[in-house]
């Protein structure tokens, strides 16, 4: 019976439970990353999310590993070349494009995220807390009849295309890959047009050597000013350091991140600076990486991710109710 490592159980699907508790012994975390170096080396299968970063130093203590799961799209947070090399196999969601389909969680909270931020929802709620009533101090914008710039028009990129057009946006989409378009959205070659003629931009790209920073200084003072940027994809993909910048200049009127460089390295944390910018200054709204935590799709992802876990172990790389396993 195979040994499994679940590093991150709390509110772990009992569904999910259930199936990998029949293909094997199943413990549970959480670990430190201490913890997790010293028993590493007596599990066959390790659960991830984000909260580790599965780097060298733990993989080559992984003597019997055979599997990492990430219920994820983005793998940055697992060196998964060196995994490679030592004969572990990384499942994950990249490229389960139709159970994707119907996860909404990062979409929503994409959407979520632009409305606190142009409304200024987080403020106005402390400040009630504070004892006050002002609403005069808390005006915002509407979307209504602004223009939103999605870069990246994949799954989340569309359905957050479409939020815009149900409120009334004008929207236009840049994509290096060249996506298919999708109704009623402008496509554009160029990424200079997109984020001159944008308000809102929104970044909905996977984390490679082509969007490394490509959000930059150049970038964020090529937006029109007073524009916003929301980030729910990868933090590396933007300068933190530009971007700070180009709110404290009053360029951007602000940004929303659910994303940052390095947000797995908690100890980093406490002297981010993006973070210690956005605790002196309400432009910049920051959550910790909760896009796709909603019950629901945290459900459907473990128990499909259990399921890629059996049928990886069984050998039947074949088509389940969803899509082909890879």
């Amino acid at each position: 019976m195979i040994s499994i490592l679940n590093l991150e159980p709390k509110g772990y699907s009992s569904e999910a439970k259930a199936i990998l508790s029949a293909v094997g012994k199943v413990e549970n975390g959480p670990l430190s990353r201490v913890q997790l170096i010293h028993k590493i080396p007596k599990y066959d299968v390790m659960i991830v999310r984000l909260t580790h970063q599965i780097d060298k130093e733990i993989i080559d203590k992984a003597a019997r590993l055979k599997l990492i799961s990430s219920a994820t799209t983005g793998l940055n947070h697992i060196d998964t070349e060196y995994a490679k090399e030592n004969n572990i196999h990384v499942i994950s969601l990249r490229g389960d494009t139709e159970f994707l389909e119907e996860i909404y969680a990062t979409a929503e909270h994409t959407w979520a995220l632009i409305l606190a931020l142009i409304r200024n929802i987080p403020q106005a709620v402390h400040s009630v807390k504070e004892g006050n009533w002002n609403r005069d101090l808390f005006k915002g914008s509407e979307l209504n009849g602004k223009t939103l710039g999605i870069i990246g028009l994949g799954r989340i990129g569309k359905k957050v295309a479409n939020y815009g057009l149900a409120f009334g946006m004008t929207v236009i989409a840049y994509s290096g890959d060249n996506s298919e378009s999708t109704y009623g959205v402008q496509m554009t070659n160029s990424l200079k047009s997109l984020l001159e003629k944008s308000d809102v931009v929104s970044l909905h790209l996977p984390l490679n050597s082509s969007s490394y920073k490509m959000m930059g200084k150049d970038q964020f003072f090529s937006m029109k000013k007073g524009a916003v940027i929301i980030n729910s994809s990868r933090g590396e993909i933007t300068d933190e350091d530009a971007l700070i910048d180009a709110i404290k200049t009053g360029h951007l009127s602000g940004a929303a991140l659910d994303v940052i460089t390095n947000e797995t390295e908690i100890h980093n944390l406490k002297r981010s600076r993006i973070i210690l910018f956005a605790k002196e200054n309400g432009r910049l709204i920051i959550t910790p990486h909760i896009g796709g935590a909603t019950f629901e799709s945290m459900e459907k992802t473990e128990i499909f991710m259990a399921e890629k876990l059996v049928y990886y172990f069984q050998g039947k790389f074949q088509k389940s109710k969803n899509k082909k396993i890879n």
